[in-house]
C-alpha cells in the first residue's frame, strides 16, 4: 500500500457579492478571538518588557538555589512509593524488592546524601535488556547497611539512627 501523497488546494475567493464589508481588524467585532485581543493589548504595553526583565531577574537570582534543590530531588521517590511500585516488602531493619527478570549482574545501587536523607539509586539491566533507574529515599532516621540478592530479590538491610 503506497502512502498518501497530499496536494494543497488553493481556496478562491467569491467576488459576485455586492455588500463588501470593509477589511476589519480581527480584534472588533464578533471576530474577535480572546488570543488576538490579548496580544493586541500587550503589543500596546512596551513597558511590560522591561518589567518582566526584571522580574526575571529576579526570580533567576533568588531562587536559583530553590531550583537547584529540585532538581536534585526530582525523580525520588519516597520508600513506601518505591515499596507500592515494586510490590516490595519491609520489616523493621529490612527492604525487598523482587526483581524477577534479571540477574545480579543487571543490577547497581548507589547511595547518596540529601541533607538528613539516605537516597538510594538502582539501576536495572533485565536479561532482554531494559534498563530502568530509580531512586528513592530510605525511611527517616536509617542508613543502608547491607545489600543482598537471593533468588531474583533484592534485600537491602538498614541501620537505625539514634
Amino acid at each position: 500500500m503506497r502512502a498518501m501523497k497530499w496536494h494543497p488546494i488553493t481556496i478562491q475567493v467569491d467576488q459576485q457579492d455586492g455588500n463588501v464589508a470593509p477589511d476589519k481588524r480581527f480584534t472588533e467585532g464578533l471576530s474577535a478571538s480572546p488570543e488576538l485581543l490579548h496580544q493586541n493589548f500587550l503589543s500596546d504595553l512596551g513597558h511590560l518588557q522591561e518589567i518582566h526583565d526584571i522580574h526575571q531577574t529576579t526570580m533567576e537570582s533568588n531562587f536559583a538555589p530553590v531550583e537547584a534543590n529540585f532538581d536534585r530531588i526530582a525523580g525520588v521517590l519516597s520508600t513506601e512509593t518505591m515499596l507500592e511500585k515494586f510490590d516490595g516488602k519491609s520489616s523493621d531493619e529490612h527492604l525487598s524488592f523482587p526483581l524477577h527478570g534479571c540477574e545480579l549482574s543487571g543490577v547497581k545501587l548507589s547511595a547518596a546524601e540529601l541533607g538528613e536523607n539516605s537516597i538510594i539509586k538502582l539501576n536495572v539491566t533485565g536479561r532482554d535488556g531494559d534498563e530502568f533507574e530509580q531512586a528513592f529515599s530510605l525511611p527517616s532516621g536509617s542508613r543502608l547497611a547491607t545489600a543482598t540478592w537471593d533468588g531474583g530479590e533484592l534485600h537491602l538491610s538498614l541501620n537505625r539512627l539514634s
